[in-house]
């Protein structure tokens, strides 16, 4: 871990938004330049990259590259078109996301266009990354990795691969990052580890 991430402080609210739980705000290393390096640090390379709500749409500028595209996760009534669920268990009760499906019509779309998608012409399976702020079970992005790469459209000769998870924040002793290396074979990339 560089230490320039190590020296950020970080502010704990126990008991929220439930008790036993403790809420890591992630605003201090946002506020800090972390923006600056974002892609690189986290190591991201995927072509489509996945931003579930909220915190995590902060990130979407210094994530966005030419050749890649960027695609947000909603709860439920925040987005319109057909949608693709992606339900799962939070460690204070479930939840779910939602994706539109357009959105990665347009992917394929933008990165045909932009020739990006000639490098995957062969075996058709297109690299896509999960950037959140904290990685904590592992339960969302787990949850994510399953409805990617089981994601198909009709007609389209591509399908969708979860090959990395990268976090703001990680807390090392609740073993997402386990779960999902060992489990999905995910990278797993994180700038600052938590207790």
């Amino acid at each position: 871990m560089n230490q320039f991430y190590k020296d950020i402080p970080l502010h704990v609210y126990q008991d929220f938004p439930k008790e036993g739980v403790g809420f890591l705000d992630v605003f201090p290393l946002l506020n800090r330049g972390v923006m600056d390096n974002l892609g690189r640090d986290l190591e991201i390379s995927s072509t489509i990259i996945l931003l579930p709500e909220a915190r995590s749409f902060c990130m979407f500028h210094a994530l966005k590259k030419k050749d890649n595209y960027i695609i947000p996760l909603r709860k439920s009534g925040k987005l319109p078109g057909e949608l693709f669920d992606v339900s799962y268990r939070k460690e204070y009760g479930t939840d779910t996301l939602h994706f539109c499906i357009d959105h990665f019509k347009d992917a394929l779309e933008m990165l045909s266009g932009s020739g990006a998608l000639d490098k995957f012409s062969e075996d058709k399976v297109i690299p896509v990354a999960i950037v959140d702020d904290v990685l904590a079970t592992g339960g969302t992005a787990s949850a994510m990795v399953e409805a990617i790469n089981s994601f198909r459209m009709d007609g389209c000769p591509y399908s969708f691969h979860v090959d990395h998870a990268a976090f703001l924040i990680e807390i090392p002793f609740l073993k997402g990052r386990e779960m999902l290396e060992k489990n999905y074979g995910v990278k797993v990339t994180s700038l600052i580890e938590s207790e």
